[in-house]
């Protein structure tokens, strides 16, 4: 299933982010990016990147987003 445009944009952020940092942002750090005042907002939508299978997350550890092979691809296309 496709992603929604505001999940394709989370998904350029974790990308962006660590590339620029050589880490992957927190659910924190992404909701201070997008402006919203919310980090269940940001969690949600990390949580239907994780149901579509396009980031990984280790558990309990912060800063262990990782895009799939499918989530790069899907960034490859914009």
């Amino acid at each position: 299933m496709k992603p929604s445009p505001r999940q394709l944009e989370v998904l350029q952020s974790i990308d962006r982010e660590t590339r620029r940092f050589g880490y992957p942002p927190t659910i924190r750090e992404l909701a201070e990016l997008h402006g919203v005042a919310s980090t269940n907002a940001i969690a949600d939508v990390v949580g239907y990147l994780l149901a579509k299978g396009l980031v990984r997350k280790a558990s309990r550890l912060a800063r262990s987003l990782t895009l799939t092979d499918e989530g790069k691809s899907y960034l490859s296309e914009l």
